[in-house]
């Protein structure tokens, strides 16, 4: 499990800064950050993590029957961890650090993972979870694909740095 955190962890990092590499082409910003926001971080957090989950379903045979479920659960705890102890940490210290926050995305990666593992290891859940899964997936994909390009006037979308939302005009 140790090399699926680090593949979330430098594929991550890597798109921390693709939008600039590639021109700041408003493709790219699908899965790279725009900006300094916390759900730029979060967007950039959730696409490695789904597509080694993509990768691992392709591969594996045959899917274990908690996999989708499994998977969906992982991939929502990853955001979920960033955002709470990230404004736990920054409200309590009065303000961030930039190790603090390296290190918080490769430890919500780890949970991910591990919450994960531990969902796909049990014994069979009941097939509604498998349809919760796929929901709780879809919701995601669609959070994460559009809301960088209409970003809602919310705390978690603001970049500290200019006070914007989303895509720079």
């Amino acid at each position: 499990m140790g090399n699926i955190r680090s593949i979330i962890f430098f594929a991550g990092s890597a798109l921390h800064f693709a939008y600039q590499w590639c021109g700041r082409r408003k493709s790219s910003a699908l899965v790279s950050a725009v900006n300094e926001s916390t759900w730029e971080h979060l967007k950039i957090a959730f696409w490695p993590a789904l597509a080694f989950s993509v990768a691992e379903y392709i591969f594996l045979s045959p899917v274990p029957g908690n996999f989708v479920f499994g998977k969906a659960v992982g991939l929502a705890i990853i955001p979920l961890t960033i955002i709470i102890i990230f404004y736990s940490y920054t409200y309590i210290l009065g303000r961030h650090y930039l190790v603090a926050n390296i290190g918080l995305f490769f430890f919500a990666a780890a949970v991910g993972q591990t919450v994960s593992c531990w969902i796909i290891s049990m014994p069979v859940l009941p097939n509604v979870l498998r349809l919760a899964g796929i929901c709780l997936l879809a919701a995601m994909l669609v959070a994460f694909s559009l809301l960088t390009y209409f970003p809602p006037r919310f705390f978690l979308f603001k970049d500290p740095v200019d006070g914007g939302y989303g895509i720079k005009k």
